[in-house]
């Protein structure tokens, strides 16, 4: 028997959710399709691997992120402010002249006066600023390990509006971690959603659309194969899945097209990301001394850049003593990898790790109890990381987040108008704006 909703929500992260949840409680009839087997979309958080949660896509809550700091408290779930020294690694040496990280600053302040002026790349505006070739590198590395990003496409006026963003929640100088991981925060958002609303392993592949009807095409697999299902039908649909589906020819269709949205996407770029995460017996590293420092020792480091050809971005769980080390890879640095295989790519983040951890290379793999990761590109469901705007993506993001005919409504860390894109925090935002708009067009 056909369905009828009043919204109809295609993806089940924490976009999905929080549009389900805030519809649910205004009263509509709603139904969540999710071409996953879990909830959560770019939160994967495995339990199941050790006594602490391993986060293979979102980890950080950044600065006082209104949305997931209430959705902590509603669930009781202590947040722990991370901590340990921000460090970088040359040539085998740590570079701890607090200088260079204040220079690295100043880069970045003077990029906010850019606010306003037409639109550029963030590698234009670095290679026109001042500065000594050594801070800026560090500053590129930092931006686009940050950003998933590739600064010669990244806008820089998308860039300073997040920047800015970020500043107004103290995000440039806090940042917190879930204690139960980021996957124990959807059961806010998920455990008041009526039985059967979430419906898993339903992949959408069309929506036929009319001014306050849509018919979304679903397939399941039955016994292996896809079978077609009859078309849901609704008012209105909430489309919350990554950009990057919306990109490609046989992602998401519509018809009729939305030639504003595929204009729109255009100007916005998913990035690409590789996460390894590393489990060890013991904190090996935290009695080994830091290279180039008179006392300090592994212990006191909280995050590590490095001249790593494809790893350069390491970081431990300070305060937290946890025996696991995250290695990150973005943009051009995994570019280098997304093509290899699991094993290979782990070989590449153990070297990575034996270069800059003076430590021999056979105590470090006897120390390592498991490893895991997630290649996000490719990931059918994502195709990448997070979003960013590319030269002129600001005003797409805007027009991105613009219902259509009161029908068409789009949600999704890459539709954030506040700048905490490429975040949880961006994601349940645009979730409530979605709901809030379907909301307000049936009081029309």
């Amino acid at each position: 028997m056909t369905d009828h909703f009043d919204a109809i929500v295609i993806g089940a992260g924490f976009a999905g959710l929080t549009a389900a949840k805030r519809l649910v409680e205004a009263g509509l009839n709603v139904c969540v399709l999710e071409s996953r087997s879990r909830i959560g979309g770019r939160v994967y958080t495995l339990t199941d691997v050790a006594p602490f949660p391993v986060e293979l896509g979102a980890e950080f809550v950044h600065g006082r992120a209104n949305d997931v700091i209430a959705a902590a408290e509603a669930l009781s779930t202590p947040l722990c402010k991370t901590g340990g020294k921000r460090l970088n690694m040359r040539g085998g040496k740590i570079e701890a002249n607090d200088r260079l990280w204040e220079q690295c600053d100043q880069i970045m302040s003077r990029m906010l006066l850019e606010e306003g002026r037409p639109d550029r790349s963030f590698a234009e505006y670095l290679r026109e600023t001042e500065g000594s070739d050594d801070v800026k590198e560090l500053v590129l590395r930092f931006v686009e390990g940050f950003n998933a990003a590739d600064a010669e496409r990244l806008g820089l006026q998308g860039l300073i509006q997040s920047v800015k963003a970020s500043q107004a929640i103290g995000a440039d100088e806090l940042q917190f971690r879930p204690l139960s991981g980021y996957a124990d925060l959807l059961r806010h958002f998920s455990r008041d959603l009526p039985a059967s609303t979430v419906r898993l392993e339903h992949h959408v592949s069309e929506i036929t659309w009319f001014p306050g009807r849509v018919e979304v095409g679903v397939a399941v697999k039955i016994n292996g194969e896809a079978t077609v299902l009859p078309p849901f039908l609704g008012k209105a649909v909430v489309v919350t899945i990554p950009i990057s589906l919306l990109q490609i020819p046989f992602g998401l269709n519509f018809t009729p097209t939305v030639p504003e949205k595929q204009a729109a996407l255009r100007n916005l770029r998913m990035g690409k990301a590789i996460r390894v995460s590393i489990l060890f017996r013991s904190c090996i590293w935290e009695d080994v001394k830091l290279p180039g420092e008179a006392e300090e020792t592994f212990a006191s480091v909280g995050f590590l850049t490095t001249d790593d050809d494809f790893f350069p971005t390491w970081w431990t769980q300070a305060p937290m003593r946890v025996p696991m080390l995250v290695a990150w890879a973005s943009g051009a640095y995994a570019d280098r990898s997304i093509t290899e295989d699991d094993q290979v790519i782990f070989e590449r983040a153990l070297q990575s790790l034996c270069n800059w951890l003076p430590m021999d290379r056979s105590t470090i793999r006897d120390s390592i109890v498991s490893w895991h990761m997630h290649n996000w590109q490719n990931d059918i469901h994502a195709l990448g990381a997070y979003s960013y705007p590319a030269v002129g993506g600001k005003e797409s993001q805007e027009e991105l987040a613009r219902p259509v005919a009161d029908t068409l409504f789009f949600a999704g860390e890459a539709t954030d108008t506040n700048g905490h894109w490429g975040t949880v925090q961006g994601a349940i935002s645009s979730g409530e704006r979605a709901a809030r708009q379907i909301i307000d067009a049936r009081k029309r």
